[in-house]
């Protein structure tokens, strides 16, 4: 291979280095890597979790409040979906066992006014919800939270933009491994998948529908942008073999 030829080459893979698209990383964010009672509303740097509340003892008027952890090693206490621990709110939840729930398209909609500045004071209708709020560092394109309930409920989780726009789609929760029921004192367990085109989801909110379900084990996408940022060395051997072509055009040119 010629010099010219070599030096071609190593250009065209160096450009490629450089023009390599930024790649994400996923994060896991589990309850049983924190002692039970412990603050992890901030724990994670890539995102706040907070509780988002409207209820009649606050005349619906929506709150935001800790998320801490919760101990499910007692039978029907609570359940998990892995380990023991759960994510827990500061107020017990919608029923005994803390859960996250209770018309979540309500808190959907509410945070929509909040975010919009077109709420008037409380959440409309008799909406009353108790869920979980992510709000990512920087937008992200995947999120996942497994959840936990006995009877008549799923976990959902909906996904919201820097206006405030529902994005992402949701999709189907995984099939449940086995018959639940309230009194059987076994626990229906489902994954719920949120995904997007593009990095758009800034805000995700999760819980049940009706119960509530406990939330565990959280995971999403964190874009890595030092991907496809060259380093100072790998600009300055761009450079040289800029140079090294050019000199070796030159030679050649002169040669001829």
């Amino acid at each position: 291979m010629s010099k010219a030829r070599l030096l071609s080459s190593s250009i065209a893979f160096l450009i490629c280095l450089v023009g390599t698209d930024a790649r994400a990383n996923l994060i896991i964010f589990d309850p049983d890597d924190y002692a039970v009672g412990a603050y992890v509303s901030n724990a994670n740097p890539f995102v706040t979790l907070s509780t988002f509340r409207a209820t009649t003892d606050t005349s619906f008027v929506p709150t935001f409040s800790p998320v801490f952890i919760g101990d499910c090693s007692t039978p029907y206490g609570c359940a998990s979906t892995t380990g023991t621990h759960v994510f827990r709110d500061a107020f017990g939840g919608t029923i005994q066992w803390g859960a996250f729930g209770t018309s979540i398209g309500g808190a959907v909609s509410c945070l929509r006014h909040l975010g919009l500045g077109t709420l008037d004071g409380r959440c409309g209708g008799l909406d009353r919800f108790n869920v979980m709020l992510m709000t990512f560092l920087e937008p992200t394109d995947f999120v996942q939270i497994s959840g936990a309930f006995y009877f008549e409920d799923d976990t959902y989780i909906y996904g919201l933009d820097d206006s405030f726009n529902v994005v992402g789609e949701r999709l189907n929760v995984t099939s449940r491994p086995h018959d639940c029921g309230p009194f059987d004192g076994i626990a229906c367990l489902t994954t719920t998948s949120l995904t997007a085109t593009s990095p758009t989801i800034r805000y995700a909110i999760a819980g049940g529908w009706s119960n509530g379900t406990s939330l565990d084990d959280l995971r999403f996408n964190v874009q890595d942008k030092n991907v496809g940022v060259p380093e100072p060395g790998t600009l300055g051997l761009l450079a040289l073999g800029l140079m090294g072509v050019g000199f070796v055009r030159r030679r050649a040119t002169r040669a001829a």
